[in-house]
């Protein structure tokens, strides 16, 4: 288990490492004090690796803590909570998960990663609109399908980005942003 952690904790500073570069198996295992058949036998693939990588940024930014915010009964408390989690994990977890969705763009086993992230959110989103549409929640004129594509943009890591990053507002302030675009343009008044 030490050994493992010491690879996640190698290839994480790796990652966030500037300028960006690509990992690679024989720069992680010289770090970590490993052989290179280390990591195949604990990961199975520089694949396994990224996608354990994005799990433990999960796991490290409170996933299950947003999970809880998710499924909240009321799907509007559920939305507004949600939306504060999500950039209270990305805020902390921003260099890791910047890193894995830049180098996904050009390499297939870090894409594996990038892929863990958004695992689930499309269908979280569908989950979310269904329960605010049973609620009679959605604006009128917006079907379950535009509010779901909508919070698909919403909640993303790069929208999240161009008010953290670019914008430079804080993670409350980013929150407040994103709570309001959600609200405004998907629930009624």
């Amino acid at each position: 288990m030490a050994t493992r952690h010491r690879i996640l904790q190698v290839t994480r500073a790796a990652l966030a490492k500037v300028p960006l570069e690509n990992v690679g198996l024989e720069e992680v295992a010289a770090r970590a004090r490993v052989a290179r058949s280390t990591i195949y036998k604990v990961f199975g693939s520089r694949t396994g690796l990224m996608v354990a990588v994005a799990e433990d940024l999960l796991r490290r930014g409170g996933f299950d803590q947003l999970g809880r915010a998710f499924r909240n009964p009321d799907p509007r408390v559920a939305l507004e909570s949600s939306l504060r989690e999500s950039a209270r994990l990305y805020a902390e977890q921003h260099a890791v998960g910047r890193a894995i969705r830049i180098l996904a763009a050009t390499d297939p086993e870090v894409a594996h990663g990038a892929a863990r992230l958004e695992f689930g959110r499309k269908e979280g989103m569908a989950n979310l609109t269904r329960r605010l549409n049973e609620k009679g929640e959605l604006r009128a004129g917006v079907s379950e399908a535009e509010a779901a594509d909508i919070l698909w943009v919403i909640t993303s890591f790069d929208t999240f980005c161009q008010l953290y990053f670019d914008r430079g507002l804080n993670v409350d302030e980013t929150a407040s942003r994103l709570i309001a675009m959600a609200t405004r343009s998907i629930c009624r008044d």
